[in-house]
């Protein structure tokens, strides 16, 4: 008799270096694991990743009781997570929009815009900060994913948005994304 199939979340991180990837999902396919949807990124020689794994229990069971075996062989910090169904997780609560800011580089930029989202009840799903390194006064771009809920009037979120980015001093844009 087979086992119900059940989901959960792998999260890791070490000092990048070629082979991550290709160490944990043969781990994962030695353990009779799937990886049904994933994140990986590289912030300045560190990696991180995000994995929803797919297996039946006592795969998923397997892997939980063998994990300090990828930890120790791979030299990352990884953690194994309950996954929700999709319908209790609401991934998207509202309508996807796209927020683009740029400017010098400051204190407080994230802090500000973010409580700003909180307050209208707008969800970050993605944040990605890069500074170009070929400029000659330090500055960053803000990329970020939000969901704003069909509560929230989007005329309103542009208006508060131009209020904080003209007083902070960068440029923002948003659109549908």
């Amino acid at each position: 008799m087979s086992q119900v199939s059940q989901q959960a979340i792998l999260a890791g991180i070490g000092v990048d270096r070629p082979g991550i990837v290709d160490e944990v999902s043969r781990f994962l396919f030695e353990h009779g694991c799937t990886i049904g949807d994933s994140q990986l990124s590289n912030l300045r020689g560190v990696a991180s990743f995000m994995m929803l794994l797919c297996g039946e229990g006592c795969k998923i069971d397997r892997i939980r009781s063998d994990l300090p075996l990828l930890c120790d062989g791979s030299n990352l910090t990884c953690t194994l997570l309950p996954a929700r169904d999709l319908v209790d997780t609401a991934p998207m609560r509202g309508f996807p929009y796209r927020l683009l800011s740029r400017g010098r580089d400051q204190a407080g930029v994230v802090p500000r815009l973010s409580h700003l989202l909180r307050v209208m009840s707008v969800n970050i799903e993605n944040l990605r900060i890069d500074t170009p390194a070929d400029v000659k006064e330090p500055g960053f771009e803000l990329n970020l994913l939000l969901s704003v809920p069909k509560e929230t009037p989007v005329s309103m979120l542009r208006e508060y948005l131009a209020h904080l980015c003209g007083e902070i001093g960068i440029s923002c844009e948003l659109s549908p994304a």
